[in-house]
């Protein structure tokens, strides 16, 4: 078209797409009346609303296809109903504060939790709460896509990073919205659609007001698994969500009694829980997870819960399917497992099943520890998740029927923290540098386990590039990316910063540098990977002989009651007892669990330290250098 003697260039928008561009038809001037000029400048533009009409459509395709606030909505009120009633069982569990001296901890760590997340709320930055809303969607069976889970590029996705409808005000997502649609969108084959990026930082927003709800709920005196506010908080995060329009407190039944007649009813309502065994379905866990265990793990993973169908399959004398699973068969695989030997594998108990070795009656002492049944019982509680999303069953109170006797294994030997003593023996320059000079590993995994509290296999299966700089502190970066590396837990994914003692003491980084500069792709390349797919094997032969030598612990053939691991032990009971430092930055730095911390599940929701705050309070008062005259360890071959 021309206007005024000048050609323009002009299209009309499809129907389809003007709803998302806002416009009906696109024109630009070519700046010229020559055709000639302005035919190329026209293609040019042509091309670029091509391309731009091909976007337009993909969008408009994601968004008929994303999850609407309503569900997501529905999931931050389930989470947090389900958060209140696990506060308030591990505080029944845990028991009454006796004494004011723990009583004060525990509101001081409350209330720094409760203010950290309203603060986070208020700059809309969602690192405290990210993990939680994956957690939350995969549980309710949507797919892990990369709107999800590609941590909006390495930055915190804070409301600056949103589209502008995210919602700014607390609690838009706990209560009514009048965009919201009830309607959730399915696939043809009834899977779930993927949430988009925009609503998932909705439910980020919410789940973060929701888990400083927990909080503040939980630090009330009268909490009863309800939401409480605080009358002293002057900005409450249960009072924002409760006077936020359209809530309603959720209708809640009271929870049975572990005894009453419904404990023992069929958890399963579907058809498909109806048609296939247990067994069945265990290997079809089985299958489905190979891909994602570590090798480590898989061998381990694979004999529990095989075990488990094997007990349940034993005890009812068949092959029961999913919807017969009840609390009693829980019951009894616990107690069934309590009775089993420390060591099934022993000539005396060859040929036997599991209840003729149950009936042998053995001693305490002689029978898996509390702590082996724990992992047992992880093990299938995973399972049993797992077949809730796949097959319909109840998995929760199942779960909840795992029961590990008090007694167990309490006259096994525990592990304990070494003494100074031990610790001067084991690093004293006479016998640590001729123990060591066959191996870097040998000289480098309990030195930085001792400034660490790092886990054997967590140092074993370092690169040369997770030794590494976070804003300008020397950390080491512990994670799963590469080379079969596997971390024991979610928590164990972390950045530990190195003490100074290691860097201008003995020279670590430019051990490290020197590994890089030789073409290494390991810290420690020297460690061969076990069939179990395990790295830190030959120090753990290497270091029990070592400390056997000097007399320190059991000798062979008796349980020790320090080992490798007593490092880590070392470690966190010095700054706890001796150094008082918070036990969160502790937990940040070991790579503790948060919700085994002292305050019950609502520890889980804090953040990151920044590094520099985890080297000068965690790391840098651990006072060994000093305290065992390490300097003198620098005469080795492996320090620089």
């Amino acid at each position: 078209m021309q206007h005024r003697g000048i050609l323009y260039f002009r299209v009309r928008i499809p129907a389809e797409l003007r709803a998302c561009l806002g416009w009906t038809e696109i024109r630009r001037s070519l700046g010229t009346a020559s055709l000639r000029e302005a035919r190329p400048r026209a293609l040019k533009l042509a091309a670029v609303v091509h391309d731009l009409f091909n976007l337009a459509r993909r969008h408009t395709t994601m968004m008929e296809n994303t999850t609407p606030s309503e569900d997501m909505r529905e999931l931050a009120r389930k989470w947090l109903d389900e958060a209140l009633h696990d506060e308030y069982e591990t505080l029944l569990i845990r028991g009454p504060v006796r004494t004011p001296g723990e009583l004060k901890p525990r509101e001081e760590q409350s209330a720094n939790l409760y203010h950290t997340l309203m603060e986070a709320q208020n700059r809309k930055d969602y690192r405290h709460t990210t993990a939680t809303a994956r957690e939350v969607l995969q549980r309710a069976g949507y797919p892990a896509t990369v709107s999800q889970r590609a941590d909006f590029g390495g930055k915190s996705p804070s409301n600056d990073d949103a589209p502008a409808d995210v919602p700014t005000g607390t609690g838009s997502l706990l209560s009514g919205h009048p965009r919201a649609s009830s309607d959730a969108p399915t696939n043809n084959d009834g899977s779930r659609s993927p949430v988009s990026r925009l609503q998932f930082l909705k439910l980020c927003d919410a789940l973060l007001l929701a888990q400083a709800a927990v909080i503040e709920s939980a630090s009330c005196p009268t909490f009863a698994g309800e939401l409480t506010a605080r009358t002293d908080y002057r900005l409450s995060a249960v009072r924002t969500i409760m006077d936020a329009p359209g809530w309603q407190a959720p209708a809640t039944a009271p929870h049975p009694a572990p005894d009453s007649a419904q404990a023992s009813t069929t958890t399963a309502t579907t058809g498909a829980a109806q048609s296939i065994t247990l067994s069945a379905a265990v290997e079809k866990y089985i299958a489905a997870k190979d891909p994602e265990l570590a090798e480590g793990s898989k061998r381990n993973v694979y004999v529990n819960v095989r075990q488990f169908a094997e007990a349940i399959t034993e005890t009812r004398g068949r092959d029961v399917t999913l919807a017969e699973l009840d609390r009693d068969m829980i019951r009894d695989y616990g107690r069934l497992m309590a009775a089993q030997p420390a060591n099934p594998k022993s000539r005396e108990y060859a040929g036997k099943r599991l209840h003729a070795l149950a009936d042998l009656d053995l001693p305490a002492e002689k029978r898996l520890s509390a702590k082996t049944l724990n992992t047992k019982f992880n093990m299938v509680r995973s399972l049993l998740n797992w077949l809730e999303l796949e097959y319909g069953i109840i998995a929760k109170p199942l779960n909840a029927a795992f029961v590990i006797p008090k007694a167990q294994g309490k006259a096994r030997s525990s592990r304990r923290p070494f003494t100074t003593e031990e610790l001067q023996r084991l690093f004293n320059p006479r016998s640590y540098l001729a123990a060591t000079e066959q191996s870097p590993a040998y000289f480098w995994t309990p030195l930085i386990a001792l400034f660490t509290g790092m886990r054997i296999e967590e140092i074993a299966q370092l690169l040369v590039t997770d030794i590494r700089q976070d804003d300008g502190v020397w950390c080491i970066d512990v994670n799963e990316v590469g080379d079969g590396k596997h971390v024991k837990t979610e928590a164990g994914v972390r950045l530990v910063p190195i003490h100074p003692f290691l860097i201008d003491g003995l020279g670590f980084l430019r051990f490290v540098e020197e590994q890089k500069a030789a073409g290494h792709h390991r810290l420690f390349h020297d460690l061969k990977r076990e069939k179990r797919g395990n790295v830190g094997g030959p120090i753990t032969t290497w270091f029990t002989r070592y400390r056997r030598k000097l007399g320190i612990g059991g000798t062979d053939g008796e349980i020790s009651d320090v080992v490798f691991h007593s490092f880590r032990h070392t470690v966190s009971t010095f700054l706890r007892t001796r150094a008082g430092t918070d036990i969160l930055m502790i937990q940040e730095v070991i790579g503790h669990d948060k919700k085994s911390g002292d305050i019950g599940v609502t520890a889980a929701y804090i953040g990151k330290y920044p590094t520099a705050t985890l080297r000068d309070k965690v790391i840098a008062v651990l006072p060994w250098a000093e305290e065992l005259s390490l300097a003198r360890l620098k005469d080795s071959r492996w320090a620089r």
